[in-house]
């Protein structure tokens, strides 16, 4: 059954995706769920047709791997039902208290249902945040050349006769992996790693995509900041 949110995203499908998302953990993890957060451009009201439903599922006090694996089971699901691609990560209680979270990020997650737990987290290292966030960038720039193992400096393009120079390969994620064409993954890698130099000179964590955006023409503003934004611009609102 549909639970009734704390607040609404202004979206009426993603409304009901994400009503349908807590009735389903509810009923079949009754009384684990503690909180229920939103987060990524549905959050922040900047999302575009190929947007996720990111988000943070908290389970009172330790999350099992039973409970992990049928998780997975559910948000897949969902995925199917809706047709939109639904990315909620379970967390543990403890776990998250044990570990905690970049302020930034506690600060850019919207509460949807259940207690805010938020608050009682503590903050994360920047070191660890910025290991994380450069990891990110990794991932996406290895994600358009096949998946490689091992980037080498200087980076070619990842296929010099494609459309978009090989950036459109693996650039949109199905529910089978990222193989589908599209944008999202350059987006992903250009704004992860202009965040990791912002966290690196300035010292400022970044969890918005459009924030790492005008983060960098104020902290770094270098000769790639026009350059960022012209990708931002043409490759995520356009």
């Amino acid at each position: 059954m549909a639970q009734r949110l704390l607040k609404t995203t202004g979206n009426e499908n993603i409304d009901r995706i994400l009503e349908e998302t807590v009735g389903a953990l509810e009923s079949l993890f009754p009384g684990r769920v503690r909180a229920v957060y939103l987060s990524g451009s549905y959050a922040s009201a900047d999302a575009v047709p190929t947007s996720d439903v990111d988000g943070l599922v908290v389970f009172r006090g330790d999350l099992t791997d039973e409970e992990s694996r049928r998780f997975a089971v559910v948000i897949r699901s969902l995925s199917v039902l809706s047709g939109v691609f639904v990315d909620f990560v379970a967390r543990g209680e403890r776990e998250l208290l044990r570990e905690g979270q970049y302020p930034t990020k506690a600060a850019s997650r919207v509460l949807v249902y259940g207690d805010d737990v938020v608050a009682t987290v503590p903050a994360v290292p920047l070191w660890r945040y910025t290991t994380q966030t450069m990891q990110g960038s990794w991932f996406y720039l290895s994600l358009v050349r096949g998946g490689q193992d091992r980037l080498s400096f200087p980076l070619t393009y990842p296929d010099s006769r494609g459309e978009f120079f090989g950036y459109e390969r693996n650039g949109l994620r199905s529910l089978d992996g990222w193989d589908r064409p599209g944008l999202k993954a350059l987006v992903g890698e250009m704004t992860l790693a202009a965040s990791t130099l912002v966290a690196m000179k300035a010292g400022v964590g970044i969890v918005r995509t459009v924030d790492s955006v005008t983060s960098y023409r104020t902290y770094v503003d270098d000769q790639w900041t026009n350059w960022l934004e012209e990708i931002y611009d043409r490759c995520k609102l356009s």
